[in-house]
This record gives structure tokens, sequence and C-alpha cells, in this order.
């Protein structure tokens, strides 16, 4: 390429709450998004592998922020 070029990137969403990266939004997201909410006590289920993905919002703990955030995603997805 060269300097000043440009480079076209093909259009890409970006949906949070795909927990499993199974590009279905569904009850299987919920399920590992509680089971790794952790604000107060520890995690009810294992969250190892899943960590990463529940932890929405990036800040490095699965708690009341990406529940919320989880909420806002399923309120946005209805219909679509």
């Amino acid at each position: 390429m060269q300097q000043g070029g440009q480079n076209a990137a093909p259009d890409t969403r970006l949906l949070v709450g795909h927990i499993n990266h199974d590009n279905a939004f569904n009850i299987l997201d919920c399920n590992l998004l509680l089971n790794c909410y952790s604000d107060v006590l520890p995690p009810k289920g294992p969250c190892s592998t899943v960590q990463g993905g529940a932890d929405l919002n990036d800040d490095g703990a699965v708690n009341q922020f990406d529940y919320n955030l989880f909420l806002r995603v399923i309120n946005n997805h209805r219909g679509s």
C-alpha cells in the first residue's frame, strides 16, 4: 500500500453478549453470565473458559455492570 492510500474493510457487526461465541444470542449466554457473576460472593459455576466472554465491559470482573449491559443488549436485540 502506498502512503496516504486507503484500505477497504468489510462491514462487521460486533455485538456484546455472545458469551460462548456461537454467534447466537440466547439463554446459554445468559446462564454463562450468571454462573460467572461474582459481585460479593464467588461465582456459582466454572468460569475459567468463558471468563473473558462474560466480562462484557472488559474491566476484569463479572459483576452488576456486565449484567446491566447484558440486559441492555437483550432489550435492543428483540425483534432483530
